[in-house]
């Protein structure tokens, strides 16, 4: 049996991408409940106690908290406070985000979910740059790595000088949007009946949505009714969003809806004529996925895993083309057999991809790190 301490943090507050990976992931350990495995629940945060007592399962007892500034200005410092002084007496602790707390005799595994913070820093936020020195000082504890592509991978054996014996590749799954899914009103009646271009994720720097504000505006004189909609809270790049909006000939084209539920992100999936992901660095890339799943073809930039994930059930641009990305847009748009292809092997693509075998994959490299 391997009791292990899992950073829950992620489930406190709205769900980006590594809130789902760490939903799934809970949820997966608790429906195994197998003799393998154990886990408690240990959270950085100041104020989620309560969200995280109804986040949790019934079987997963919650450790002690700590405020996520104070932890990790300690673990900059020092190897306290330990995983086992929160949780107990854990066989491995696996921090879900970057961030791992040092063991205190526990093995540690910290989960990397793309290297922007240390290749890209003026494109990420102001906590994430707290995880390259993070990541080192665990690393230099002896943890572990866990990777969520083999881009990733092979960027945490160069940028972390790793071997290969400390660096373990396991996919994310992914959301198969329910066809019975519909629109809430108020989205809908934001949204209207134009066709859309969709693109989802929070509004951070890496996302480059203004070189996609500016794609659109190079197909306004084609397609006069098509509409940009893009569904993410405000981030890094709300800024530089905004003034390229504001430059733009298709600024009142362009709604901006926000963080939206699960329910209208499924259901956006599905409505929208084309999904953009015009990221310059992804370490895996779940929304083209889920538009594969949800029928919907997809233009992508190839930053970081998305030809690896994405394969060639996705028009693949350059980072940074703009003309490029309005290219494959129009195409994507308007050419029926290049539609049909695409709808075709992404429904092939999905497949490679499974939550369950995600969970299967964690619980497998739980026991191999605590042999």
């Amino acid at each position: 049996m391997v009791h292990v301490g899992l950073d829950v943090t992620p489930l406190v507050g709205p769900l980006s991408g590594v809130g789902v990976f760490t939903r799934r992931l809970v949820d997966g350990l608790a429906d195994l409940a197998s003799d393998d495995v154990t886990a408690t629940g240990l959270a950085f945060t100041a104020r989620g106690r309560s969200e995280l007592s109804t986040a949790l399962p019934a079987s997963m007892a919650l450790g002690r908290l700590v405020p996520a500034r104070v932890a990790r200005a300690a673990w900059l410092r020092a190897n306290w406070p330990t995983a086992r002084t929160l949780g107990g007496d854990l066989d491995l602790v696996h921090g879900t985000n970057f961030v791992v707390p040092p063991g205190g005799g526990a093995v540690e595994l910290v989960t990397v979910h793309d290297f922007g913070p240390w290749t890209t820093p003026d494109l990420v936020s102001r906590d994430a740059l707290d995880f390259p020195p993070l990541v080192a000082r665990a690393v230099s504890r002896g943890a572990h790595v866990h990777v969520v592509s083999s881009f990733v991978a092979d960027e945490a054996k160069e940028l972390l000088r790793l071997e290969d014996d400390r660096v373990h590749t396991v996919s994310l799954g992914i959301d198969r949007p329910s066809p019975a899914t519909v629109l809430s009103r108020p989205v809908a009646e934001r949204i209207g009946d134009q066709p859309f271009v969709l693109a989802v994720g929070a509004i951070e720097l890496r996302k480059k949505f203004d070189d996609l504000v500016r794609a659109m505006d190079r197909l306004s004189q084609d397609h006069r009714e098509l509409t940009l909609v893009i569904a993410g809270g405000p981030g890094t790049g709300s800024e530089s969003l905004r003034a390229a909006i504001d430059k733009s000939t298709i600024g009142h084209r362009v709604e901006l809806l926000g963080y939206v539920s699960a329910d209208d992100k499924a259901a956006l999936l599905r409505a929208a004529s084309v999904v953009a992901s015009s990221a310059v660095h992804e370490g895996f890339g779940m929304v083209p996925l889920e538009a594969m799943a949800a029928g919907t073809p997809v233009v992508a930039v190839a930053g970081g895993s998305i030809p690896e994930v994405c394969g060639d059930a996705a028009l693949l641009v350059d980072p940074g083309d703009v003309e490029g990305l309005a290219a494959g847009l129009d195409r994507a748009l308007t050419h029926t057999d290049t539609r049909e292809h695409l709808m075709a092997a992404g429904r092939l693509q999905v497949d490679r991809f499974s939550w369950n075998e995600m969970v299967n994959g964690m619980v497998q490299l739980y026991g191999r790190l605590t042999r």
